[in-house]
């Protein structure tokens, strides 16, 4: 497993996640008694395995007043419904490369600064949105 040095870490299961059913992870952390460490103590931290989504494209169009947002999960293929908060479910467009989905959301008069997906696995991504003329 590796680790980005912020606390979160990455693996991969050669099995879809519905196969292996739910999965925790716990991380301890073990204190070090050694001058040259300050103290701390143990700790522990329980938490779900998700997939990752990826965020590909979140554009706005001002003079169509249309927003583009697609994204993909890392657990295609498989039965996997991406959302964008306040803007509904991406559906698969036969026209971009698998696994990826696009919705295009028109009549947005007022962009947000940022788009967020969410994975009906548990994983999401946040994007700031991309303003074109």
């Amino acid at each position: 497993m590796g680790g980005d040095g912020q606390g979160r870490f990455f693996g991969q299961a050669p099995v879809p996640p519905s196969v292996l059913g739910p999965v925790n992870l716990t991380a301890n952390n073990t204190p070090y008694n050694l001058a040259s460490i300050p103290a701390n103590t143990a700790g522990a931290k329980t938490s779900p395995v998700t997939d990752l989504v990826f965020v590909t494209k979140a554009e706005y169009s001002s003079a169509a007043q249309t927003l583009v947002i697609q994204a993909s999960s890392s657990d295609e293929p498989g039965p996997i419904t991406l959302n964008a908060t306040g803007f509904g479910v991406l559906a698969v467009d036969p026209l971009l490369p698998a696994p990826a989905m696009q919705i295009t959301v028109t009549g947005v008069a007022v962009p947000p600064a940022a788009i967020t997906v969410t994975s009906s696995a548990g994983g999401s991504d946040t994007e700031e949105i991309i303003i074109l003329p």
